[in-house]
């Protein structure tokens, strides 16, 4: 049995964001849950079971999409900051 789920885990994630003690995380469940995922909404997509080559590869494109905005966004908010720490 898991020490905690994936909601518990993205709740975690997004609480160190918000406080400055980690980057910008971007979080994809992987499930067959609906109702896990209907009840979490702080995940940045969602992969379905079951999963295929082809699904993971769009997910990754988007993965890295969305990954960039939340970099771009980050660095609009740190203006003032050395540049070398982005």
């Amino acid at each position: 049995m898991p020490i905690m789920d994936g909601a518990q885990s993205v709740k975690i994630i997004r609480e160190l964001e918000k406080a400055g003690d980690c980057g910008p995380v971007v979080v994809v469940s992987l499930s067959a849950n609906v109702r896990e995922v209907a009840v979490n909404t702080n995940f940045d997509e969602v992969l379905w079971k079951p999963l295929s080559r082809d699904k993971l590869a769009i997910m990754l494109r988007r993965i890295q999409e969305i990954s960039k905005r939340k970099l771009d966004s980050l660095k609009r908010n740190c203006v003032g900051q050395d540049e070398d720490v982005m």
